[in-house]
Parts: structure tokens; C-alpha cells; sequence
């Protein structure tokens, strides 16, 4: 969490700012908000990750299984 954390940025009106820089909270609000803080790991998780397999993706639906490849 804390990996994903250091590489998300909030936007405030002063420009994007490090939600986390190493162990410390850049963004303090967030410290004790555990559903904000595992949507925002979610978020990164699904960015980093987007492309990676292809067209199979999270929207993507599995083949069926009385058709042959």
C-alpha cells in the first residue's frame, strides 16, 4: 500500500501533491481514511497495470466454452 501510495498525487488548487514520500504522510488527510487510501491503491494498481495484458482486460468477458479456439 504504501509502494502504491508514494507514486499517487492529489490534485489540490495549488498543483498535485505526493500523497505519501517515503513513510511520511504528504497528505495527512488521508492517514486514518482507509477506504479513500484503498481506492487511490486501487486506482494505481488499475493504471499501472492497464495494457499490460492485452485486450483481455477487467471489462474484457471470457471466451466460451462450447466454441473452439
Amino acid at each position: 500500500m504504501t509502494s502504491c501510495l508514494n507514486h499517487t498525487e492529489v490534485l489540490l488548487p495549488t498543483g498535485p501533491h505526493p500523497v505519501m514520500t517515503g513513510s511520511e504522510w504528504g497528505y495527512p488527510e488521508l492517514k486514518h481514511d482507509t477506504v479513500s487510501c484503498m481506492k487511490l491503491v486501487l486506482e494505481e494498481i488499475t493504471w499501472a497495470l492497464e495494457g499490460f495484458f492485452g485486450d483481455g482486460g477487467p471489462d474484457s468477458q471470457p471466451a466460451d466454452a462450447t466454441t473452439s479456439p
